[in-house]
């Protein structure tokens, strides 16, 4: 080969003459080195009103050339900072917590530390606040209570230092009697505060006794059974008993006769189940599919409980699922997987544990098993655990023939199990299949098109020819005819392309074409569409008949190494010496290998890490390990080596080199890259939940009831609860969310994966994303642990993934992303609905008698038992009951005693008052107090309305800026800061 010209050659030479003489009279600028992180002294401290403590920020590396920084406080009411370059003096200024954050001015790089401020010995109260009133059920104890009103009854004490919300002793007063058995009676308590300061007016609760009923209308109704056809009425396996949420607060058990051969708490209340025959509900009748209901009749009076009768409704189903219409891409198992566990918790309150294949019959497919990268192998195996039968994939082969499975399904430990059969029924079409590995090439088959072609109809006598179409692509790959193997070349197929079955005068022949993988197929199956050409039986031509050719493509990596999660596996050196002898050139015959690298190896927590006595390899890219403790003793040796697995399973693919010298020569010889391959890294049990791969919309919500098998997986414990260790940062959970009885998940609570009468379950835990100003914190991260039967316990990492929008889904005139999410969220939640099907109407004006409605749809439209004041307020008015229902629970007070003015426009300082009001009167929540500093315009806002505005500041609902009190609110800020205040 050629390298160089005369002219480029004596150009070289002189340039080298020329550079030593230059080499002194110029000056070289040094060449910058960037930030890679910043580091500060701590990750959390704490301090108290009126100290200070001094912290500081390490920039990275040392030799970094721009060391700027910038430090920020997250509430500057709780902690003030005073920033001087790499040092910062931060301030206790009032109880709380706040997050200081420092960012490099090259790369924009952060380190948090989280604050935690409390109160000094000088802290004084100034206020002390509870509920007023409260229930309790008749024949409760004093010391029951009083432990009852210490466990439900927050009390809420201001100090001038800051705000603590916690619980108290009660004490009664003196004069009032506790008499629990009398319906009616009446005492008060006050809370324990031994030093009341003067002036400071402590509350008074008022404690009533009273019966005790459901906590709200239908939760009489207790759930739904499904059982299987022909289960006669007497053979059920109906409740013995229920727990249910009672208008106390209290959770009580209430059996139906005996409950498991003991007497109940509150034994023989009901007597037994009944089917109802009469109005809209039908006699039970167990040969029939349908729906029925069981009434538990009560058996009358008790001065204890009013209660009416429990109902629960059965649906009698058929096991025997059916799948239809199956084209050529197959069928996923995985939703008769969901039916089969719905199945079996609706017979016995477990889910499916295993299921057995006790006869199958596939005349017309396979079934397979899909791995999380697409690859589908071939299985006949009969037993499989529910998520391996989750990944159950039935491809048919075209001949139309049915697929049928009888099964039995169990719960766990075999407790209980059902039986039925599963039908796969698919037409008639033409199929050719094959496999090929991603370094390879396949040839295709003649007889395998024409036993296709004759399979569609048996009056068609012989194939003649196909066209493919859409068959060419360098990323999917290519068919070629009058391949060259040695070039991998060819004839490209194009869809004008007859490939003749047998035609020796043809240029292309079915059993000359080869199919080359391209250069993005990456395992999977892929699809090339054919038609083909034939003669029938009467030797009539058979003309555009369409087909498929579908290519399994399994990919294979050149090595591989496997450990398990959070565990270590050394490196064999031997695969990689076999890798180069198999891999090698003549040119590289006498050499000797020396040493090896990788590109793109795992380098972080949940995929793991390279790691040499210890030491995590942060950056193991291009890192030479050294065969010989002689090759180079200042870098690392191979046989140090291992792979640290990672706290996610799965696998990392990375590139390898193995580099080597010629034998003849010394250790000082240059070392050569001989020969390069594929490995994957893969790390085995996951501890991790995520839906990296289909993250959810910020407008919308995650209910936990779709992800329980995940929970159960976790660890491989088989867990039977759940416990949060932390609280998600950018969004919330709930408990019965979107209800009445809503309630924030707390930590430490045990969440039931599988049904647990009286306990409470996971599948009612709800995730909401916050709302997000700035659209990039993506990834919401909380802490479980899981419990196995045996209490065994395992820990994990749930991470969300979340995409926010930069316009609505649902309304074609929101295209911002500043309150796109908002008002899909509120959409979402059915608080608000658009102009039209297709505008929102973002900047037209909300009345009073809207925006309290929205409130009411947010809170789930409860009961209302207050009357209507306002002469304004009509029943036929939509928002009729919201207004009553915001009166009611201290939202609003009106215009006046008999004025509410629905129909006037809402007005941003009113706004700031309902939701403040919703938030701490309604919901109980913390009242918060931001800086009025940060509404430019605060001098504007009435006096009423200041401390709302001000706990509007500190909620994150208002942000920097004006806020026009007195302006009308339009829909889009309305729902901008109604799904603030919801989710914040």
């Amino acid at each position: 080969m050629k390298l160089f010209g005369k002219k480029t050659l004596a150009l070289f030479l002189a340039l080298a003459m020329v550079m030593p003489m230059c080499a002194f009279a110029t000056e070289t600028t040094p060449t910058p080195v960037a930030v890679t992180g910043v580091e500060l002294n701590k990750a959390t401290t704490s301090m108290k009103v009126g100290e200070t403590e001094k912290m500081t920020a390490e920039v990275k590396p040392s030799g970094a050339t721009n060391k700027d920084v910038t430090w920020k406080t997250s509430d500057s009411s709780v902690v003030a900072i005073t920033a001087d370059g790499a040092e910062c003096t931060l301030e206790g200024k009032k109880a709380g917590k706040a997050t200081i954050t420092v960012t490099t001015a090259d790369g924009g790089k952060t380190a948090t530390c989280e604050v935690t401020v409390s109160m000094n010995s000088d802290a004084v109260i100034t206020k002390v606040e509870a509920q007023d009133s409260i229930t309790l059920p008749i024949n409760i104890s004093e010391k029951d209570a009083l432990n009852w009103l210490k466990e439900k009854v927050k009390v809420t004490v201001t100090y001038d230092q800051g705000v603590v919300e916690t619980t108290y002793e009660w004490e009664e007063v003196e004069g009032e009697d506790f008499d629990s058995k009398e319906i009616g009676n009446t005492c008060k308590y006050v809370p324990e505060v031994k030093k009341a300061p003067e002036g400071v007016e402590l509350p008074v609760l008022t404690v009533t006794i009273g019966k005790a009923g459901f906590a709200k209308e239908d939760s009489n109704k207790v759930g739904t059974r499904a059982v299987l056809k022909d289960v006669e009425e007497d053979d059920l396996k109906l409740p013995e008993y229920v727990s249910v949420e009672l208008n106390n607060g209290e959770s009580v058990t209430f059996g139906i006769g005996d409950y498991e051969g003991k007497k109940a708490d509150v034994n023989g209340l009901f007597e037994d189940w009944k089917s109802k025959n009469s109005g809209s509900e039908i006699a039970y009748n167990p040969k029939y599919e349908g729906t029925y209901t069981f009434t538990a009749e009560w058996k009358g009076d008790n001065d204890e409980y009013d209660l009416g009768d429990l109902k629960l409704t059965v649906k009698v189903v058929d096991s025997d699922f059916r799948k239809d219409e199956i084209d050529y891409k197959g069928f996923s198992l995985k939703e008769i997987a969901k039916s089969i566990d719905e199945l079996l918790k609706g017979m016995y309150g477990e889910g499916l544990d295993h299921i057995v294949f006790d006869d199958i019959e596939m005349d017309g497919g396979m079934l397979y098993l899909k791995d999380e990268d697409g690859n589908l192998t071939e299985t006949d195996e009969e037993s499989f655990d529910a998520d391996e039968f989750e990944c159950l994939y039935y491809l048919p082969d075209g001949s139309g023939e049915d697929a049928v499975i009888e099964y039995t399904a169990y719960t766990e430990d075999d407790d209980e199990d059902v039986e039925g059969k599963i039908k796969l029924e698919s037409d008639t079409f033409m199929l050719v299949s094959i496999e090929v590995t991603d370094k390879e090439y396949a040839e295709l088959s003649a007889e395998a098109f024409e036993e296709a072609f004759l399979n569609m109809d048996k009056d068609y006598d012989s194939l003649d020819y196909v066209k493919f179409s859409g068959s060419n692509s360098k990323t999917r790959g290519y068919l070629y005819y009058d391949f060259d193997e040695e070039d991998e070349k060819g004839d490209e197929v194009k869809s004008s392309t007859k490939c003749y079955f047998d035609d020796d005068d043809a240029d292309a022949q079915l059993d000359d074409i080869v199919y080359v993988p391209g250069s993005s197929m990456k395992g999977g199956t892929y699809i090339i569409n054919f038609n083909a050409w034939g003669k029938d039986d009467k030797d009539k031509t058979v003309s555009n008949k369409p087909g498929y050719l579908r290519i399994t493509l399994i990919e294979e990596a050149d090595l591989t190494v496997e450990t398990g999660k959070e565990q270590e596996t050394g490196l064999d050196y031997d695969m990689f010496e076999e890798y180069f002898e198999d891999e090698v050139t003549k040119t590289y015959k006498n050499y000797v290998i020396t040493a090896v690298s990788f590109d793109g190896a795992p380098h972080s927590a949940s995929k793991g890490y390279l790691a040499v006595e210890g030491k995590k390899l942060k950056s193991p890219d291009d890192v030479k390990f050294w065969f010989n403790a002689t090759d180079d003793d200042d870098d690392y040796l191979f046989e140090d080596l291992v792979y640290l697995g990672g706290t996610a399973g799965g696998s990392t693919r990375a590139t390898f080199t193995i580099y080597g010298k010629a034998k003849a020569t010394d250790k000082d010889s240059k070392i050569k890259a001989l020969v390069s391959g594929e490995i994957d890294f893969v790390t085995g049990v996951s501890h991790t939940i995520d839906n990296a791969k289909n993250p959810m919309a910020a407008a919308k919500v995650l209910p936990f009831s779709n992800e329980l098998d995940e929970f159960k997986k976790l660890g491989d414990n088989n867990n039977v609860y759940i416990e949060f260790t932390s609280l998600p940062k950018g969004g919330k959970l709930y408990y019965n969310y979107g209800t009445a009885s809503q309630e924030d998940v707390t930590v430490g609570t045990d969440y039931y994966v599988s049904t647990s009468a009286g306990k409470k379950q996971l599948r009612y835990v709800t995730f909401v994303p916050s709302y997000s100003a700035s659209k990039i914190d993506n990834v919401i991260s909380f802490g479980i642990k899981g419990y196995n039967k045996s209490d065994k316990a395992v820990t994990g990492t749930v991470n969300i993934y979340v995409d926010y929008a930069v316009a609505s889904a649902y309304f074609s005139d929101v295209k911002t992303s500043n309150y796109a999410d908002s008002v899909d969220f509120l959409y979402n939640r059915g608080i608000t609905t658009g102009m039209t099907t297709t505008t929102f109407g973002p900047n037209t004006n909300v009345t009073r008698g809207q925006f309290v409605t929205f409130l009411y749809r947010a809170a789930g439209q409860p009961a209302v038992v207050s009357a209507n004041t306002f002469t304004d307020v009509k029943a036929s008015d939509y928002y009729y009951n919201a207004v009553r229902w915001a009166v009611q629970n201290g939202i609003t007070n009106g215009r006046s005693a008999t004025i509410f003015d629905p129909n006037a426009n809402v007005t941003y300082q009113e706004i700031m008052t309902f939701l403040y009001r919703y938030d701490v009167t309604y919901l109980k929540h913390t009242g918060v107090t931001g800086s009025s500093s940060v509404v430019y315009d605060y001098a504007k806002v009435d006096t009423w309305a200041q401390t709302a505005v001000k706990w509007a500041v500190g909620k994150g609902v208002l942000t920097a800026g004006n806020l026009n009190p007195t302006t009308a609110g339009t829909r889009a800020n309305v729902a901008l800061y109604m799904h603030r205040m919801l989710t914040l």
